[in-house]
């Protein structure tokens, strides 16, 4: 008979995956809204600087209309960073669990109402049918960090630059070139002077 560190035990295998998972969506929504913010700020930059605007409403309103696109991504996602959400993107991913995971996800949530001997068994299966679950298979990120990655490219490239506004200086030109091969060739004549003193 199963002693109730078995049970505390296959409980705690069957939580860390459900937090291992919900930390990885918080990742991902993290990634999302930030690509989101960088990708809607580069855009936001990019016709403020076609309609002519200065440097710093340019900056200002990239910034603002990146944080309000980059808010709501992650206020609509609030409710898939739960456990519940986390069993049921599990249970997409490896289809042989059969809704095992939910259930166990339930029960651990909310275990009054239900037989003990009936959790016990439900969490001790759960904790032995995802003994192999890989949660990076589960939520892979690769997409996301490419997309945060291009945003933050196109938001480099369509930033002001320190120069923006300012009109670029030209030294004087002494003479033109016969002005610089005359003052060089007059350096020289002055330097063999010198030498023969």
């Amino acid at each position: 008979m199963p002693t109730p560190r078995d049970l505390a035990s296959a409980a705690g295998q069957v939580l860390a995956l459900l937090e291992r998972v919900r930390r990885r969506v918080w990742v991902r929504h993290a990634l999302l809204a930030a690509a989101a913010f960088l990708l809607t700020a580069a855009m936001v930059s990019i016709l403020f600087r076609l309609a002519g605007a200065s440097a710093a409403v340019r900056l200002g309103g990239a910034a603002c209309a990146g944080a309000i696109v980059a808010g709501s991504l992650l206020w609509r996602g609030r409710r898939q960073r739960s456990g519940a959400a986390a069993a049921v993107v599990v249970e997409r991913s490896y289809p042989s669990l059969r809704n095992l995971l939910v259930t166990a996800q339930e029960l651990l949530a909310a275990p009054d109402g239900v037989p003990v001997y009936m959790r016990e068994r439900v969490v001790r299966e759960t904790a032995r049918a995802i003994a192999g679950v890989d949660s990076s298979r589960v939520l892979p990120l690769r997409r996301e960090t490419i997309a945060a990655a291009i945003g933050a490219l196109l938001l480099f490239v369509s930033l002001p630059s320190a120069t923006d506004g300012l009109r670029v200086l030209q030294p004087p030109a002494i003479g033109g070139t016969a002005g610089v091969a005359a003052e060089i060739d007059g350096d020289r004549r002055a330097a063999t002077a010198a030498r023969r003193r």
